[in-house]
Parts: structure tokens; C-alpha cells; sequence
């Protein structure tokens, strides 16, 4: 989807890691991926939010021992992260083009905030949008019936 972002991962080293962190292969991962965070949340076990996915978090970690990365350390992944912003149609959208629709200049996206966010909460917010284009569109069709209720003579050219 292109909502995705990344994700947030476990490490969970099978023995000391402060080596790897220190090392040269971590820092030219950090240079390479400035969106990364990586912090340490118990002994040998780091908690990290990466973009895209991990793959390149785990070619330095196999770089810097010199071995495949599940002999060095278990990986979980704990959440799936989406951009925080929602483009498409929203009932905002549609009420501003019904009132200006010769001027209507649609924006680009709505933002909810700057950090990516889980995707099944980006998601949510998706369908809040969806239900009040679906609301609207029932209200608009009740108007059009009640107006050919009124107007007969309209039936078959809208």
C-alpha cells in the first residue's frame, strides 16, 4: 500500500551487542537511514523503528560479525507503521466542490500529524472518511427522491 511507512521491531541479541553498536557498519547504517531509531529496552534486546523495513538494519548487523543474521539475533516485528496522511475524496471535499464547484481546488492530503503512525489506526481514520462519504451520499440521494416527489417533470433527466 502506499500508506506504508515501516515498522517497529524487537532484537533480541543471543549475546552482548555494545560492540555492533559502537561499530563503524552501525553508524553508516544511522548515516544511510536518518528516520531509524533504535533504543535499548532490556538486556540484549533493542527496540527498533525502521523505515521501509529492516532489511538494512540486519545486512550491518551480519557485516559487522561476519555471520547470517538469525545465528546473531531474534527478530519480532511488534507493529506496522503507515504514513500519517490520507489522500482521496473526504465529505469536506464533496461539500466544498457542491457550493464552489467551478473554483474547487482540491488539497493535496489531509495530515493528521508528522510521525507515522500504526497502519491499522491510519486505516480507522480511512474508514471514519468513507462512512461520512457514504452518510452524505444517502442524505444527497433522499434529497433528489423528495425533489422528484415535488418535480415530476425532472424524472429521467438527472
Amino acid at each position: 500500500s502506499q500508506g506504508l511507512w515501516g515498522g517497529i521491531y524487537r532484537y533480541s541479541f543471543y549475546f552482548p551487542a555494545e560492540s555492533f553498536f559502537e561499530s563503524s557498519q552501525y553508524k553508516e547504517f544511522l548515516e544511510k537511514n536518518s528516520a531509524a531509531k533504535i533504543e535499548c529496552i532490556g538486556n540484549n534486546e533493542y527496540r527498533a523503528t525502521l523505515p521501509v523495513s529492516d532489511k538494512s538494519f540486519r545486512i550491518a548487523i551480519e557485516s559487522f560479525y561476519e555471520k547470517k543474521w538469525y545465528e546473531i539475533v531474534c527478530i519480532e516485528k511488534l507493529h506496522t507503521l503507515a504514513k500519517n496522511q490520507i489522500n482521496g475524496w473526504t465529505a469536506e471535499d464533496e461539500e466544498m466542490w457542491r457550493k464552489n464547484n467551478k473554483n474547487f481546488v482540491k488539497s493535496t492530503s489531509c495530515k493528521i500529524e508528522q510521525a507515522p503512525v500504526s497502519y491499522m489506526e491510519l486505516y480507522s481514520q480511512i474508514a471514519k472518511i468513507n462512512i461520512e462519504l457514504i452518510n452524505k451520499r444517502k442524505e444527497l440521494q433522499i434529497e433528489q427522491e423528495e425533489f422528484l416527489k415535488l418535480h415530476p417533470d425532472f424524472r429521467g433527466k438527472i
